[in-house]
């Protein structure tokens, strides 16, 4: 299943650690996870990130390794022969709070993971995941792409 639960867990974010890189990025910091450090991005003014992002953000980042482990079980569900081109599995490299507007979604129900995957090395994946409230507290996957360099 790739929809990952979640509950009133937070991880507080101290926003002395984030800095404005300016559009398109917004605010940006570098987070550890899994022995390493990959990117966390917040959309936000000059003045600062969104607050409905942040809260995301608070919401999201307990959730890691549970979102990591989605994204490759979603992935897979459309790239049925990856293993015959990659090897092991995807893993986060970055994770984007941002909101679209005219997007129909309200400010801090989406974001994305971005994922990179071992033999796919001129290659960043990307899982959309938006953040449903009813009828269950879940984080769903509801589109992936892939960028090229």
């Amino acid at each position: 299943m790739s929809k990952v639960p979640y509950g009133e867990d937070r991880t507080p974010l101290d926003l002395t650690r984030l800095r404005h890189v300016g559009p398109p990025v917004g605010w940006a910091a570098l987070w550890p996870y899994g022995g390493k450090e990959i990117a966390l991005r917040i959309d936000g003014d000059e003045r600062g990130p969104y607050a409905r992002l942040l809260e995301l953000a608070e919401l999201v980042l307990p959730k890691l390794s549970e979102l990591e482990q989605a994204s490759d079980s979603y992935l897979r569900t459309f790239a049925r022969h990856a293993d015959d081109f990659y090897k092991g599995s995807w893993k986060i490299q970055s994770v984007r709070m941002y909101w679209t507007p005219g997007s129909g979604l309200p400010m801090g129900s989406e974001f994305e993971v971005t994922l990179w995957i071992a033999e796919d090395d001129y290659g960043e994946w990307g899982v959309r995941f938006i953040r449903e409230t009813y009828p269950a507290r879940e984080f769903r996957p509801f589109v992936f792409s892939r960028r090229q360099w």
